[in-house]
């Protein structure tokens, strides 16, 4: 049996670096805990389900069987992550609960955040309808009732997604310099999914180097991903493919190799278009819902600081930021006069609302003509409901906003 690597955590657990996820498009719970059984004799100690997927149940099943049956192996072998749904982000401590009732298990290592969005108590469903969303994103407050499941000791650890054909640099520049370990999920592209792609394992340049080592497509990219300091996470019920994949940890790639892969063109496999939509959605467009929310979440960090450091502040310009982050600072920054916003759209507005005092107001849309906000009508008359004081507006790169939205600012 070949050895899983480990990675250290900040918070003292080891990761074992090669992990085995459950999602399946239709749930077959007997091949769901067969797949597991195999993967424990490989020498898988690393397994991934959601509550989302459906799988978690037969994950736990075939776990507790390989605990009781064979007395070498305790949970204290195995690290088992799940993660909370768009549904549960009201209530995290409560959906962690619930998954640890459906596994049989008394804790998690890993609780993780799927997606970045807060659905309806009742859309448990992947594909969630425009009525379903949730008309505020507040990451903040379910961030808190993630650090409240770790208080409990209901997990381990809480907690983000790559391959090579999505690398997303800036974000693991962010996690490198803040010590946040990144996993990759459908680090091959999720081929054989009904979303998925062959995009990763028939690329010519992946192909190639596959050639040069004797290996094949899918070891080099999960070995690339190893490469990148981060777990890489894989799925497959088959056998074969089972033993292929954990053969990536034997695989040894040079610079040059990787050189040739950072050349590969980017794209987004799983896009997510199902998340986003004009109305309910805190994400009007695919670049808000994957370039924005880290952005957004570190700029509202920052505000926060500025706001209870910076009461006198008179003006201030943002490129990103929430709702909630400017209700921070309007809430502290009584005095502020004019307020300049880029890559802005609705789901701000009554963030802006707040500066009672504001005089000048500039909304640009466009940065670098690559982002058009969003601000209609509906957006412009909740500014000139709160914004009493306005005697400047300024909008640039803005689209769906008409005179009548204008006129009500007066």
């Amino acid at each position: 049996m070949r050895s899983n690597q480990v990675i250290n955590l900040n918070c003292g657990v080891k990761l074992p670096i090669f992990g085995f996820g459950t999602f399946a498009y239709q749930i077959d719970t007997n091949a769901i805990e067969s797949a597991v059984h195999m993967a424990i004799k490989m020498g898988y100690r690393h397994f991934d389900t959601a509550t989302i997927y459906g799988s978690e149940g037969a994950v736990g099943k075939a776990l507790n069987d390989e605990f009781l049956n064979y007395r070498t192996l305790g949970r204290e072998d195995i690290f088992l992550t799940s993660k909370v749904w768009g549904s549960d982000h009201h209530d995290p401590v409560s959906a962690l609960k619930r998954t640890l009732r459906n596994m049989g298990m008394e804790y998690l290592d890993m609780y993780l955040v799927h997606w970045p969005f807060k659905l309806k108590p009742w859309a448990c469903y992947p594909v969630p309808k425009e009525s379903d969303f949730e008309e505020t994103l507040d990451l903040e407050s379910t961030w808190k009732g993630m650090e409240k499941c770790l208080e409990l000791g209901l997990c381990r650890c809480i907690g983000v997604e790559m391959h090579p054909m999505w690398r997303q640099k800036k974000l693991r520049e962010y996690c490198e310099e803040h010590k946040v370990h990144v996993s990759a999920y459908s680090p091959l592209g999720g081929p054989g999914n009904a979303w998925g792609s062959t995009a990763v394992i028939e690329s010519p340049i992946i192909k190639s180097i596959a050639l040069k080592h004797n290996a094949t497509p899918a070891q080099v990219a999960l070995q690339w991903g190893l490469l990148k300091g981060s777990s890489v996470i894989v799925k497959s019920f088959n056998e074969d493919r089972l033993r292929e994949n954990f053969g990536a940890l034997d695989l040894k790639l040079d610079g040059e190799d990787c050189l040739e892969i950072e050349k590969l063109e980017e794209k987004k496999i799983l896009r997510g278009e199902y998340f986003v939509n004009d109305t309910t959605s805190p994400y009007k467009t695919i670049q808000d819902l994957w370039d924005v929310v880290l952005e957004s979440v570190l700029i509202d960090r920052g505000l926060k600081v500025l706001a209870t450091g910076c009461q006198n502040l008179r003006k201030l310009g943002l490129v990103g930021g929430s709702e909630l982050g400017l209700l921070n600072v309007a809430k502290e920054s009584e005095l502020l006069q004019k307020l300049e916003l880029h890559k802005c759209s609705d789901c701000i507005f009554q963030g802006i609302a707040a500066f009672e005092n504001v005089q000048i107001l500039k909304l640009a849309g466009s940065v670098d003509g690559f982002f058009t906000s969003l601000v209609t009508d509906i957006g412009l008359t909740i500014v000139a409901r709160g914004c009493r004081r306005l005697v400047k507006l300024e909008l640039s790169g803005c689209e769906e906003g008409s005179f009548d939205g204008i006129k009500a600012i007066g």
